[in-house]
């Protein structure tokens, strides 16, 4: 009885742990459907979008857990992973886009501030 007890306490929290941590696919919902709205993309725009913005969680993601007791490997295989995402998202916005979204993110940094 003790051992069940304590299988599904450990079962309970693990997920509740996972669930609060949750995974890629969240944020880089987030980050496409405000680029979405703020861009006015199409379908197709989009999708692409949400499946860079994806990649790079991912990426992020397996850059966390590779370089745990890390930062700064964390931090430099980030800016990497960032350059790469600009490039891809420049091919497939353009550039006037991608200046309306830069001029954008700017302008959010100085309102957090």
């Amino acid at each position: 009885m003790k051992k069940t007890v304590f299988t599904l306490l450990v079962l309970f929290i693990s997920i509740s742990i996972t669930a609060q941590k949750g995974g890629p696919e969240k944020p880089a919902k987030k980050v496409a459907d405000e680029m979405t709205e703020v861009l006015v993309l199409n379908d197709t725009e989009s999708k692409k979008v949400y499946e860079i913005q994806l990649n790079k969680f991912r990426s992020v993601q397996a850059a966390k857990k590779e370089h745990a007791d890390n930062k700064d490997a964390i931090k430099a295989e980030t800016k990497i992973i960032n350059k790469g995402v600009q490039k891809e998202l420049l091919t497939v916005l353009g550039s006037g886009k991608m200046s309306t979204w830069k001029a954008h993110v700017k302008a959010n940094k100085k309102k957090k501030k």
